[in-house]
């Protein structure tokens, strides 16, 4: 009977031992279905995330690749700007270089019209230097002949008359002009006649 109290009370132990056990085991597959919940929402929260990564990951690669495709159209740009740019200083130099040599032209043909004007100039005094010294001559010989003249009247005048001398003068003077003049003025002989 010991035996079986002994028995009795180990299987008591053994039964309070199993039972514990069984509760926490049925504890541990509670926590473990509570943790497996947790686990299950945390995964299907993650897979969102992933997804939503997944997402901006592509969103990005497709940002990079229009960004990349902008650097291209602006590198390009910028290539053909550099070559307008290029092309516009060359034609600002030939600009430049043609206002110089037109300068020089203009520089030139203003000392060769100034050289021409002061030709002309030099001519055109010469000729009137010319000019006056004929009329000082024609003059000089107009009073000469004056003077011969006014000689030979005093030869046939009467001795009470003698003309006043300054006014003869300018009489015969603008008779002599007059006669030139006239004769400046007759027509050209032709050759047939």
């Amino acid at each position: 009977m010991r035996e079986n109290e002994a028995k009795r009370q180990a299987g008591e132990i053994l039964a309070d031992k199993t039972a514990r056990e069984m509760e926490a085991l049925k504890q541990e597959k509670a926590d473990l279905g509570n943790l497996v919940t947790k686990l299950e929402i945390e995964n299907k929260k993650l897979i969102k995330d992933l997804q939503k990564a997944e997402k901006e990951r592509d969103n990005v690669l497709s940002r990079k690749e229009m960004v990349a495709g902008e650097n291209m159209q602006l590198i390009m740009e910028a290539e053909a700007f550099h070559e307008a740019k290029a092309d516009l200083n060359n034609q600002l130099r030939s600009s430049q270089t043609r206002v110089r040599e037109l300068e020089k032209e203009n520089h030139q043909m203003r000392f060769e019209f100034d050289s021409k004007m002061v030709g002309q100039q030099a001519e055109k005094y010469a000729s009137l230097v010319e000019k006056n010294r004929s009329l000082s001559e024609w003059r000089e010989q107009l009073i000469e002949k004056n003077r011969a003249l006014t000689e030979e009247n005093k030869k046939y005048k009467p001795l009470n008359w003698i003309p006043d001398y300054d006014s003869f003068h300018e009489f015969f003077f603008s008779l002599q002009v007059a006669r030139a003049l006239c004769q400046s003025r007759k027509p050209a002989k032709r050759r047939g006649d």
